[in-house]
């Protein structure tokens, strides 16, 4: 069986390159702007060859699914359909030797040789026969496919017979038939039989797919001791020259053999035994001792050691064993093999692979072996003595402790989150990782060691518990010795989400949400940090059950659907832009279609009810809602699902750098808050899922606080600004919301965070945005709540005070029932899965669209009162009768005439102070006028009354005196005398 260093492989072709340069000719890899064509049917080459992680790679970006950064070896296995080994020897004879025509290269058949033969009468469907190499027949290369020292005697030893051929009595599904199957070994696919007597076992080592390789004949003992018999006959070890015992261990035991060897199975036991070594193994890695087997075998041998495989199963297993057989030693295979291949381009993990890869002869690999083994640890980690005085003393062995400790899950690691030390000690539970402060890890190992002990039931427990109490040895100095582990708990990326539970977690992509367990992710879930004495986590403390059908569905609409598949599907330029202003065209409220499968629950009861844009007509006024209403009520309902899934999506893309802003939709005066509607119960369900960190935003001087983020941490995936004061200075974050994030903490050192680790932002408010410039808007997702859910006061006109409380009869989230907490879950799982199929939701945005220019009217004033939409709403009037004036009069502007904008801003003016009439312009007076006309959904100056057509003015000239005039239209007939064009000098002379 062969181990191939593929480093080795690399440094031949120059990292790979001249592997893609063998299929790429004349291709200059190091121009990025070069393509090449992967698929053949494709039109336009669409793949990429690049060095990425020391190595050429190639990605083929209309087909990434398959060929995403593959490494040169691997892409050689995919085009030519070979195995790992035959990839190397490919590389090797064509293309490193140049032989284009393939030379010597055959590429290996893994399969047998198969025939048939039809039934004979003595002939019985279900036998086997057997056609098996005499010993002498067996050659070096027949040993090798288990192990490079196995010999010919060593297969005889453990019942292994080399098969010619077999044949088998069946039905074949092909012809629908009882025949003799024939299968034949080759010199590519060997056959092994290991002859157990009652039962046997088929042993196939170059079959492709790992589950045929084995195939058990007979019956099967459920509880089965392989090598048994050969230890029973094994010579005593443990006896000198003069046949006297050596052994010097408990007087219970009474062993003949000095060490011995539990394997995973035969394989590695071969390959142990080839060293030397005794050994034996059971039905599988995972398979138990029967009652009384363990003490059987433990009683043979003066040492008992378990080889624990490197794998994630392996080790599981082995330490599962350790913790239940505390005598036992547990020999760790060095990391560096992990570095090695075996023959299915798999890293090496076992003892097999050690024996096969460590040392250039056999004495060398049986020196590396011995000085595993004498290193080997047990997880009983205290040694009794006797004293001069014959007393009975407890030492503990702190080696042995390490290990009985990281067994359990306790490592040390570094942590920017623990002042002074800069390091923590992590607890691992399955893939769960909770961090531990260093002032507290003494007590917490010693009791749990503690717990540990008294759970094994020993007949000297209170001496060892003594021991443990007294001892300065677990100290907290000591145990930095403990081995390291730096963690990765990422558990996204840009194609997949998780959402993680107390029984598992929900996996999340653009085309399915499935359930799935701890195991499968793909790294580490944090448990538990603590910071500023406030825990962080990524586990929901509660159970996950995923329901067949989402309790609510968003789906695009019919036009605006078939719209974005032709855009997903097409990459023709021109194609694309035509498609995207079709799509433009396309109002936010004709997209999309809200379905509510689940029309009971409460949180899906409650989000419809802060989507209730027009409750008062329907509920207070008794009147039906138009398609257009309900419409714009869907929209926010898909809008505020879009926000939780923003926030809650844990992957930051640096295509969506937004902020969210969530606010009150219904119109009040400007600097005037309604509240009580809901946003604080709405952003408190992103707290339900994700860890997010807290900022009261009350203060008008909130971000002149430096520590503004302290105890915000990489941990932390949401940061939430809660009721933002009217004139906190909002720059702050948007300066932070595509790029770094500066915190400065208390007690431990300042950090910048990256952009993926930064954390998305929330802010809430009862107020407008007072900047609403291009820049800021790229910036924002925004997001509202109606005013369904009020309070009612003497100071507005509600009738009633509405809260979900008071609607549902409990609370929402703290009276959830288990089945309530599975909805919202699914809930909130389709929320993320939204973000991966929508580009961006955005709410109806007419009310805070109106909002926001309300707060345009005062700019400029220096007050919080709204004196310009006041004045403005008394000023401009509809003329009422016959003969309506082409100009108005002064002291009134008429709706659809000319207004002259002298007289009318003096006349604004009249109402403010002194300071504001002096530091008021007319710019921002002409620019309060076209947001009061954008209010009303009127047009400021249409095109047909200007006669400056460019810059959008009216004037007229009188008596050589040229003015300027507003037209407010309202819907009817422009009809305006028409003046002649503006000379350079007179549009000059205009103050705006």
């Amino acid at each position: 069986m062969s181990y191939i260093d593929q480093e080795i492989v690399f440094e031949e072709t120059n990292k790979g390159y001249d592997i893609f340069a063998y299929y790429f000719h004349g291709v200059d890899f190091n121009n990025p702007q070069h393509r090449v064509k992967d698929r053949g049917e494709e039109k336009t080459a669409s793949a990429r060859v690049a060095f990425y992680k020391g190595q050429w790679r190639i990605t083929d970006f209309g087909n990434q699914n398959e060929v995403n950064s593959m490494n040169s070896i691997s892409y050689v296995m995919r085009t030519e359909g070979l195995q790992f080994p035959d990839a190397l020897k490919f590389i090797e004879q064509v293309i490193v030797r140049k032989d284009l025509s393939g030379g010597d290269f055959k590429k290996p058949k893994y399969k047998a040789d198969y025939s048939f033969r039809e039934m004979q009468p003595e002939d019985v469907k279900g036998d086997y026969s057997w056609n098996f190499k005499e010993r002498s027949e067996i050659n070096e290369a027949d040993c090798r496919y288990f192990g490079r020292y196995v010999t010919p005697a060593l297969l005889e030893k453990f019942n292994c017979r080399v098969v010619k051929s077999y044949e088998y009595c069946g039905t074949s599904k092909k012809m629908n038939r009882d025949v003799v199957h024939q299968y034949a070994a080759t010199e590519d696919f060997p056959i092994f039989l290991f002859d157990y007597g009652d039962f046997k076992k088929l042993y196939r080592p170059m079959e492709v797919e790992k589950r045929y390789r084995f195939l058990y004949i007979g019956e099967k003992p459920k509880n089965y001791i392989y090598g048994l018999k050969q230890l029973k006959d094994a010579k005593n070890e443990l006896v000198d020259e003069k046949g006297e015992s050596t052994y010097k261990g408990p007087d219970h035991k009474k062993p003949h053999i000095k060490d011995l060897f539990r394997c995973s199975g035969e394989s590695d036991a071969l390959n142990v035994a080839s060293l030397g070594f005794h050994v034996y193994w059971l039905n599988s890695e995972s398979a138990n001792y029967a009652d009384g087997q363990y003490k059987q075998l433990d009683y043979m041998c003066e040492n008992h050691y378990q080889i624990m495989d490197r794998d994630a199963t392996g080790r599981a297993q082995a330490i599962k064993m350790g913790l239940k057989y505390i005598n036992i030693f547990t020999l760790e295979l060095p990391k560096w093999i992990e570095t090695k291949k075996d023959w299915r381009g798999n890293p090496c993990k076992d003892a097999k692979d050690f024996v096969n890869v460590a040392g250039k002869n056999q004495e060398e690999t049986s020196r590396k072996f011995t000085v595993l083994k004498a290193n080997a640890k047990p997880m009983k980690f205290w040694t009794k003595s006797q004293d001069k005085n014959g007393n009975d003393t407890y030492n503990i062995n702190l080696e042995y402790y390490y290990f009985f400790l990281q067994a359990n899950g306790f490592y040390v690691m570094d942590s920017q989150y623990h002042k002074k030390a800069g390091y923590c000690y992590a607890r691992v539970n399955g893939k769960t990782v909770e961090l531990i402060h260093p002032d507290d890890i003494k007590k917490i190992t010693k009791r749990f060691s503690k717990e540990w002990i008294r759970s094994r039931y020993l007949m000297d427990e209170n001496a060892i518990l003594n021991k443990i109490n007294s001892s300065n040895q677990i100290s907290e100095n000591n145990l930095q010795e403990l081995a390291e582990i730096a963690p990765e708990f990422n558990n996204f990326n840009s194609k997949f989400d998780t959402i993680c539970y107390r029984n598992g977690a929900l996996k999340i992509t653009k085309d399915e949400i499935t359930r799935i367990d701890h195991r499968d992710l793909p790294n580490y879930i944090l448990g538990k940090l603590t910071v500023n004495k406030k825990d962080i986590s990524h586990i929901n403390d509660r159970s996950i059950r995923l329901l067949k059908k989402p309790p609510i569905e968003v789906e695009e609409t019919g036009e605006y659907k078939k719209l974005i598949d032709e855009l997903r599907q097409t990459t023709d330029q021109d194609k694309r832009e035509e498609l995207n202003i079709k799509i433009s065209q396309i109002e936010e409220s004709e997209r999309y279609k809200v379905t509510i499968n689940d029309k009971e629950n409460i949180f899906i009861r409650f989000l419809k009810d802060i989507s209730h844009i027009y409750w008062k007509k329907e509920l207070e006024l008794k009147k039906g809602l138009t398609e257009q209403e309900k419409k714009e009520q869907d929209l926010l309902l898909a809008n505020i699902l879009f926000t939780l899934g923003y926030m809650c999506a844990q992957y930051k893309d640096p295509a969506k750098p937004w902020m969210v802003f969530l606010q009150d939709l219904k119109i009040s005066e400007v600097g005037k808050s309604s509240g009580r509607s809901g946003k604080s119960l709405l952003t408190m369900a992103i707290n339900k899922v994700r860890p997010c960190y807290y900022i009261g935003g009350r203060n008008k001087k909130l971000t002149e606080n430096q520590f503004i983020y302290d105890g915000f941490t990489k941990f932390h995936q949401a940061i939430e600004v809660d009721d933002l004061h009217e004139y906190a200075e909002m720059d702050f974050f948007y300066t932070q919301v595509t790029g770094k994030r500066e915190v400065n903490n208390k007690h431990l050192s300042p950090e910048t965070l990256e952009y993926k680790d930064s954390g998305k932002m929330l802010i809430s408010s009862n107020f407008e945005l007072r900047n609403t410039d291009n820049s800021t808007l790229a910036r924002m997702l925004f997001s509202g709540v109606s005013d369904y859910y009020h309070e009612s006061t003497k100071q507005n006109d509600y009738k009633q005070t509405v809260n979900p409380a008071m609607k549902f009869g409990k609370r929402l989230f703290d009276d959830f029932t288990d089945e309530e907490w599975v909805v919202f879950d699914n809930i909130i799982a389709y929320a993320i899965q939204m973000t991966m199929r929508f580009e961006k939701i955005n709410p109806p945005m007419g009310n805070l669209d109106k909002r926001q220019l309300r707060r345009k009217m005062t700019e400029g004033l220096r007050s919080k009162d709204e004196e310009f939409f006041y004045w403005a709403s008394g000023y401009f009037q509809l003329y009422k009768g016959d003969n309506k004036p082409t100009i108005s009069p002064e002291g009134i502007g008429y709706y659809n005439t000319l207004i002259n904008k002298e007289t009318a801003f003096e006349d604004f003016k009249r109402g403010l102070s002194s300071k504001q009439r002096e530091e008021y312009k007319k710019t921002q007076f002409k620019k309060a006028i076209m947001a009061f006309c954008d209010y009303h959904d009127f047009e400021f100056n249409p095109l047909g009354a200007c006669n400056d057509k460019v810059h959008r003015r009216i004037t007229k000239t009188t008596e050589g005196t040229t003015r300027e005039y507003f037209y407010i239209f309202t819907g009817a007939e422009v009809s305006i005398p028409k003046d002649e064009k503006l000379t350079e000098a007179e549009q000059a002379s205009m103050a705006f």
